[in-house]
């Protein structure tokens, strides 16, 4: 399997859409409860001229207990089911923090996952840690539709799942509300 980190500018629209389809594919309605920040750049997984996982990765400043933090944000991590289980998801998660540790230079990679991943997420050294985390969204964004927001009023909300960081740089998470200033990712 071929590995290759891509920054969103350079998706052509064909690959764009075809990573949205997964996503709908496997977040279901989930994807369409929010307005979602567009990723800065992907990790891609390639069999041959087949694209078997991926996973999205967003640099941002956040607030942790207060405090301005530089995280790099992973999501959209999907391995096509007819390839599970055969250590895609692993090859490129461990792809994407190499990244955030030598590239990206941030102290924590972080990610809300359903519950039931965190044994996943654990053996790759990522660590569960307290909320809330709670982000922006647009007044005027209405779930269902497919829309493009920018500007206007905000209202924050409290996102639910299991919040996990990877420590990059620094081992001690700090304590306290975490806001992510943005979109989630």
């Amino acid at each position: 399997m071929k590995l290759e980190i891509v920054h969103s500018v350079d998706i052509d629209e064909p690959l764009r859409q075809l990573l949205l389809a997964w996503l709908y594919r496997e977040f279901g309605t989930y994807a369409d409860e929010y307005a979602w920040a567009i990723a800065d750049w992907h990790v891609l997984g390639w069999e041959g001229d087949l694209l078997v996982g991926h996973v999205d990765i967003t640099e941002r400043t956040a607030s942790v207990g207060g405090k301005e933090l530089r995280l790099g944000g992973i999501s959209g991590v999907v391995t096509l089911k007819e390839w599970r289980k055969r250590g895609i998801a692993t090859a490129a998660l461990e792809k994407a923090a190499r990244f955030l540790q030598d590239e990206l230079a941030v102290p924590f990679g972080l990610l809300v996952c359903d519950p039931g991943l965190t044994p996943f997420y654990r053996e790759l050294g990522w660590q569960v840690v307290p909320g809330p985390l709670v982000f922006d969204q647009p007044a005027s964004f209405q779930p269902g539709l497919d829309q493009v927001i920018s500007g206007g009023a905000t209202h924050k909300v409290t996102l639910e799942g299991a919040i996990m960081v990877l420590p990059c740089r620094e081992q001690n998470w700090p304590a306290g509300l975490i806001d992510l200033c943005g979109l989630p990712w």
